[in-house]
């Protein structure tokens, strides 16, 4: 099974032995995968929507581990067992949708997340820390044109970052996709400060200058 540059750098961090829950499921490909290459033991695939868990069913019947798999049909992680799974996976959705996932509660065992957010990710990162969450790292991933960001996290207090970390977090300047990745935001933020030129928002203007010295 071939999975997307962003789900295999997830299933290349899930750690070995683990039981995961993974939120918003789909066809199932990450759980099936990680099952195949025996890193997990067992895995919850929840989705909100019943297409793709039937979607998840049809595969998880066809590789035969039906008895390695739950499917869940509900919102988030609100069918997730107390002490089901150890580790998260919610990737895919919105930043904000994450966060209120998070927010509504994460069942006793969960200790582990790997999150990718696609839009709203400083947002995603003040929440985490408000609740008693640990960002543990980032990773850049590379999807034909694209960067996705891919956020890990784990139980653990941890003292809230500057404002300019949580827009970019000190892990990415790390990453070796760093260069690349900094460039193309460098060019969005011009470009969106070229369309402002003739405007007189001069916060806005001091806001663009801003965000291009943390992409340096």
């Amino acid at each position: 099974m071939i999975l997307t540059p962003r789900l295999l750098k997830i299933a290349q961090l899930v750690p070995k032995g683990s039981r995961l829950a993974d939120i918003g499921t789909d066809h199932g490909f990450l759980p099936i995968y990680l099952l195949k290459n025996n890193i997990i033991s067992f895995a919850v695939c929840s989705d909100i929507k019943k297409g793709p868990l039937a979607n998840a069913e049809k595969n998880i019947k066809k590789h035969g581990f039906e008895k390695k798999t739950r499917l869940c049909l509900a919102d988030g992680l609100a069918g997730i067992l107390p002490n089901e799974a150890d580790t998260a996976v919610i990737a895919g959705m919105g930043g904000e949708m994450i966060a209120s996932i998070l927010e509504n509660g994460i069942p006793e065992g969960i200790n582990s997340f790997f999150l990718q957010p696609m839009r709203n990710i400083d947002l995603l990162r003040r929440k985490i820390h408000l609740l008693g969450l640990k960002i543990t790292n980032e990773f850049l991933v590379k999807e034909k044109d694209k960067f996705y960001i891919i956020i890990c996290a784990e139980k653990g207090e941890e003292k809230p970052w500057k404002d300019d970390e949580y827009i970019v977090s000190p892990f990415l300047r790390k990453d070796s996709l760093w260069a690349e990745y900094s460039l193309k935001e460098r060019d969005k933020i011009l470009k969106a400060a070229t369309e402002l030129e003739k405007s007189e928002n001069k916060e806005k203007k001091a806001e663009f200058d801003r965000l291009l010295k943390l992409y340096k």
